[in-house]
């Protein structure tokens, strides 16, 4: 069976881990969001194709809650900056209504070895400065996050 096309991330494993010990913690998936596997999420393209340079758009949000809404994290509509091997993901920022504030979540860098047909993988996924503020300060800038893949 052929891998669905998309963007497959896990996130971050701990955080995850750490919802799911929570009473009230929940994960909301919106439109064109999947759970797959073992704690991933599959992001639908908003393009025909990905590529190793450049900007490739995935559609989607998940919303992380618990401690009766104190906790709260959105991670919605991931894009892929791409240049020279390296990139940023950004997302729709979620503390704004307006739907073109975006703000790089992590960085991480392009493993063209499983580059097939436009499929690759990112690794060394470490959050931004602005990625703290989004998970409530609780990790620091450079902390390692998931890697992921995108299929296409």
């Amino acid at each position: 069976m052929p891998a669905a096309i998309g963007l497959r991330w896990g996130i971050k494993q701990s955080f995850l881990d750490y919802l799911s010990g929570l009473p009230d913690g929940q994960a909301a998936l919106g439109d064109n969001v999947t759970a797959v596997g073992d704690n991933e999420l599959l992001f639908d393209p908003a393009e025909a194709t990905a590529s190793l340079d450049g900007i490739v758009k995935f559609t989607g949000e998940v919303r992380f809650g618990g401690h009766r809404g104190l906790l709260f994290v959105r991670v919605a509509e991931p894009w892929l900056h791409i240049d020279g091997g390296c990139g940023r993901l950004t997302v729709l920022d979620p503390t704004l209504t307006d739907e073109t504030s975006r703000i790089p979540l992590v960085t991480f860098l392009v493993d063209p070895g499983e580059a097939i047909s436009g499929s690759f993988a990112g690794t060394h996924v470490r959050l931004t400065e602005e990625g703290v503020e989004i998970f409530n300060n609780v990790y620091s800038v450079g902390e390692p996050f998931e890697p992921f893949t995108v299929t296409a």
